[in-house]
């Protein structure tokens, strides 16, 4: 306890120390965030920081090596702890470099990717059950797992970084866990890792928390999340420690959830999936009218709840720590819920996202009668045919009234062989107008309910073959549900007919012109 106890205080001491520095560091090479955009500071901060945090956590954990006590013996130059410092430098290296030159996304990423594969070359890698069948996959299973759990954690810290103090305390709040639990396994070597990071983000604290002198960067949220990430693999696979990696889910819960609900977020909102933008958590927050403070302090609070949900877990009986995790779940959903974070998973949203899938694929029953009627618009011997047909769609999607007036040059009607019940106006000529209407009153076209729609019917090579105009009364009804969708569906199958029409009829014309010429031509020989 002594030995952890002085690697968390010289941690503190020195963070204290260089934090400053590398904030001057930044400001003199432009590490700076500037106001404006996502950022929530309303004036230039060096964002160089993580450098101090990186500076105090080795520094301490060296000064308790050189030492020389019997817990500083536990440090040791394994394959392992070899392989975590490489892959640690080439991921932090990157974070730092990009705090002082921009670099694009997949650079960042690859980076994060080979950090974590030199972490799992190594041997700290996430093990598969040996009840999952296929064990010769085992390991490109285990690697693929592995790389994901440090990329989670990772780029998790890195998107909740973005209001003074909140990312930092965060992983404080749950490095504090890991300390405590390890103590408890009697895994010493794990508590001095995580005391180490301890006293750092606090000593960093000192000049993060609100109004902050200094930001971390992608170099120190890069570091939090790697090796909160190693550390956890490390400490399940050295010690009877199970719940080792399922400790930072829980009490890294919100921005875990976070980072896995912003790309989908962003795709059901039509963004792109990895564009950075303002709608995590602490932004809704913050959007609720919170101060940066009282975000910071709400979810401190729920970050508490969720470490001493984890003490819980570990301490508890399989069927209690299962209801003790159902319950952490279910708070922060709710939590979550009530900041307006996700809003868009509303359940009146999805089932209405589903039900549009539903209806583009076919399946309800409405898509198929219409999709019938379209057939049967494509196979029509002539435009009056078509109209009339046309006349049953209106009648599904609750439209009153409606005309076609079809162009000069269009097709030409041929008078109905049977009695369209639908058809009120039968001059069937090319450029007159027809008219559909639901019942025998005409309905009232000046009325301020009527809903009116006007479709042009255009080619695909700008053929200008006429317009449709629909109205609906929508102080009696509402529209269906799809009814622009059935519109632009009716539109289309109008056009492809009514052009199929008039190329059939153009044919037609020439072949009889070519026989009066040929008729002509005949009579002159003879």
């Amino acid at each position: 306890m002594t030995t952890v106890l002085v690697v968390f205080i010289a941690a503190l001491l020195l963070s204290l120390i260089t934090v400053p520095w590398a904030g001057r560091l930044g400001t003199r090479f432009g590490a700076v965030d500037l106001p404006g955009g996502r950022r929530v500071n309303t004036r230039p901060i060096p964002r160089s920081g993580g450098i101090g945090l990186v500076f105090s956590f080795t520094l301490a954990l060296i000064l308790c090596k050189i030492s020389g006590t019997q817990i500083a013996a536990l440090i040791t130059a394994s394959p392992e702890m070899l392989g975590f410092l490489g892959g640690g430098i080439l991921v932090v290296g990157i974070g730092l470099f990009d705090d002082f030159h921009s670099l694009g996304p997949r650079i960042k990423f690859a980076a994060q990717i080979a950090g974590a594969s030199l972490a799992f070359a190594s041997g700290i890698c996430i093990p598969l059950p040996d009840m999952i069948p296929l064990p010769a996959f085992h390991p490109v299973f285990s690697y693929g797992i592995t790389v994901f759990w440090f990329l989670l954690l990772i780029n998790a810290i890195n998107l909740i970084d973005g209001v003074d103090g909140l990312a930092s305390g965060i992983v404080f709040f749950a490095s504090l866990v890991m300390v405590f639990l390890a103590l408890l396994e009697q895994h010493y070597a794990l508590a001095l890792f995580f005391a180490a990071l301890c006293g750092s983000i606090l000593g960093f604290l000192r000049y993060n928390f609100n109004p902050a002198t200094v930001f971390m960067g992608d170099g120190g949220s890069y570091f939090l999340g790697y090796t909160m990430a190693g550390l956890a693999v490390w400490g399940s696979a050295k010690t009877h420690l199970s719940s080792a990696l399922l400790i930072p889910i829980v009490a890294l819960g919100i921005p875990l959830m976070d980072t896995l609900l912003a790309p989908i977020r962003r795709w059901l909102r039509g963004k792109a999936m990895f564009q950075p933008d303002k709608g995590h958590i602490h932004h809704k927050l913050l959007a609720r009218g919170y101060n940066t403070r009282r975000v910071v302090a709400i979810l401190y609070a729920a970050t508490v709840v969720l470490c001493l949900g984890c003490v819980l877990v570990v301490n508890l009986e399989d069927e209690y720590a299962g209801l003790v995790l159902v319950l952490l779940g279910g708070t922060m959903v709710v939590m979550m819920r009530q900041s307006g974070y996700m809003e868009y998973l509303a359940v009146d949203k999805v089932a209405g996202w589903f039900r549009d899938m539903y209806d583009s694929c076919g399946l309800s029953h409405d898509r198929r009668t219409f999709l019938d009627i379209q057939l049967e618009m494509n196979k029509a011997p002539d435009l009056a045919t078509l109209w009339d047909l046309t006349g049953l769609a209106f009648a599904r999607t609750g439209v009153d009234y409606a005309e076609l007036f079809v162009r000069n040059g269009g097709p030409a009607p041929v008078s109905p062989s049977y009695a369209a019940p639908h058809l009120l106006t039968c001059d069937l000529a090319p450029g007159s107008t027809l008219t559909w209407q639901r019942d025998a009153t005409m309905p009232d076209l000046c009325k301020h309910s009527m809903y009116k729609l006007e479709l042009p019917l255009m080619t695909k090579g700008n053929r200008h073959l006429g317009v449709l105009w629909v109205v609906v009364d929508v102080e009696e009804k509402d529209p269906c549900a799809y009814f622009l969708r059935r519109m632009e569906q009716l539109r289309v199958a109008l056009i492809r007919r009514m052009a199929a029409l008039a190329h059939e009829e153009t044919g037609k014309a020439g072949r009889q012109g070519d026989g009066r010429q040929g008729d002509r031509e005949t009579g002159d020989g003879t």
